[in-house]
Formats: structure tokens, C-alpha cells, sequence
């Protein structure tokens, strides 16, 4: 009987360790999904006068992403470092290149950010300087989103349009985003990154050497 009641004890006792040394159960939470990857940026160009220019390449450092009124998303901000730069005359119409993707939280959203250390541009045929003026120092991108809870594990592109346009006779353009061509039901061919078109850390040597355009 003794033996019976040991073995019994044995057994519940090591039933209870088992239990204590499980996995918690996953909760859902933003911090458990944080490996996952629901949301891509990709940058593209609506032409505009981007044929006026032989590189034209912008450097961004930072991606902001605003929640809607009510939203249970809240603010967040997306540093690149090293900082990424694109160059807009190889992202043509429907060409676009992925700038980052990775995990939001899942709610609505109001407005992207692209915050923009510099712009490099050359202009073809020509060695007059360049005047290529921003709002600011970031781009502003109002348009509304959502990301879905649940949603099967896929993955929300959002096309960035940006655009270089010419502000008169002035000999200054303009770089804005376009509202038309960007979000995340538009059409794109994503473009390898290749030396052309993408370069890490800031913009290719030989450009930035020439270069004459800077926001301001």
C-alpha cells in the first residue's frame, strides 16, 4: 500500500512540473508578432519632368506612419539605418523598389511620412546648378489604410509616388508626393535592388560629387 501511494505521488508531482514548465500561451499582442512582416513601402515615380534628369536620387532616413482618429494603432516611426537612397529615373510608372517591410500594428492609418536627409540630382547634357525644393525636410502622404487583425498572414504593399515637377521658368523643381499613384491597391513591378537603383548608406559617390540639388 505504501509503495501504491509513493508511486501515486510520484506520478502527481511530476504531472505538476510538466504544467509549470510550459510555454505560455501566445496572447496576440503587438510585441509577438513583432517577427512578422504585414506591411512593405515601395517607392515609385510618377514621370512628371523626371526626364529632364540623368540621376536624380533621394535619401531617406526615416518612415512615420500616422494612426486615424479612433484607430487602436498608435504612432510609429521606422528609422532605416543605414539610410536608403532611390534613384527616381530607374522607378518609372509602374517600376518600384521596396524600401522596408516588417510588422505595424494592426488598425487604421491616417497619413505616411517620408523623411528625406537630401536630394542628389543631375540634369542630362547639362552643369548649371540646381535648385530642388521640399515642404520640408520630410514628405507628407495623406491617405487613409488599414491593417487587418487575422488577416491569414498576408502582407499590405503601399506604393509611395513621389514626383519631381518643374516650378515655372524659374529653373527650380519641385519633389512631392503623388496622391494618385501611391497606396495599397496600385499596381507595380517591383524592381531588384541593383546599383542603378538603390543605394545603402546614401547616395552613390559619384553623384553626390556632382550633385547640385538639396532640399531646403
Amino acid at each position: 500500500m505504501r509503495n501504491i501511494f509513493a508511486l501515486f505521488m510520484t506520478t502527481v508531482l511530476a504531472a505538476l512540473l510538466l504544467v509549470g514548465c510550459a510555454a505560455p500561451a501566445a496572447t496576440g499582442s503587438s510585441e509577438d508578432r513583432s517577427d512578422y512582416v504585414n506591411f512593405r513601402l515601395l517607392i515609385s515615380d510618377q514621370p512628371n519632368a523626371i526626364d529632364d534628369f540623368e540621376e536624380l536620387w533621394v535619401t531617406i532616413s526615416r518612415i512615420g506612419l500616422v494612426p486615424a482618429a479612433d484607430s487602436n494603432a498608435g504612432q510609429n516611426e521606422i528609422v532605416l539605418d543605414p539610410v536608403l537612397s532611390v534613384n527616381l529615373v530607374e522607378l518609372v510608372d509602374d517600376n518600384a523598389v521596396a524600401a522596408w517591410e516588417g510588422y505595424i500594428p494592426e488598425g487604421e492609418y491616417s497619413k505616411v511620412f517620408l523623411y528625406v536627409d537630401s536630394v542628389d540630382g543631375l540634369l542630362i547634357g547639362s552643369e548649371e546648378p540646381i535648385n530642388i525644393k521640399l515642404p520640408s525636410n520630410k514628405l507628407q502622404l495623406d491617405y487613409n489604410f488599414a491593417i487587418e487583425e487575422g488577416n491569414g498572414g498576408s502582407v499590405t504593399n503601399f506604393v509611395y509616388d513621389i514626383t519631381v515637377i518643374r516650378a515655372g521658368n524659374s529653373g527650380m523643381y519641385l519633389l512631392q508626393p503623388h496622391l494618385g499613384q501611391s497606396g495599397p491597391d496600385q499596381r507595380f513591378r517591383e524592381q531588384v535592388h541593383t546599383a542603378k537603383r538603390v543605394s545603402v548608406g546614401g547616395p552613390p559617390e559619384w553623384v553626390a560629387s556632382k550633385a547640385h540639388g538639396k532640399p531646403f
